[in-house]
């Protein structure tokens, strides 16, 4: 999907925004599937650009679950900072 803006130009452009929408740029008088056309002949350019700016999110290791919510009451109880000068060393 992305965003057509028409306007008095001869050739076409693509823009990437920072949040990942596509910009497509063309001449008034092209016509939609020569537009469909050419975002399509693109698609490896959008990808890898796409990619470069908004990289996918780092993969969890396989096995890793998040405590259950009973765990860290537990925990918090057993948890116990102590800073210079606060106490027993």
């Amino acid at each position: 999907m992305y965003t057509l803006i028409r306007s008095a130009r001869k050739t076409n452009a693509l823009e990437l925004t920072r949040q990942g929408d596509l910009i497509v740029r063309a001449p008034n008088r092209m016509p939609e599937r020569e537009i469909r056309a050419f975002v399509a002949s693109k698609e490896a350019w959008i990808r890898a650009h796409r990619e470069k700016l908004w990289p996918p999110p780092p993969m969890r290791p396989t096995g890793w679950a998040r405590p259950s919510s009973s765990v860290w009451p537990r925990l918090r109880a057993r948890i116990c900072l102590r800073g210079p000068g606060t106490g027993p060393a």
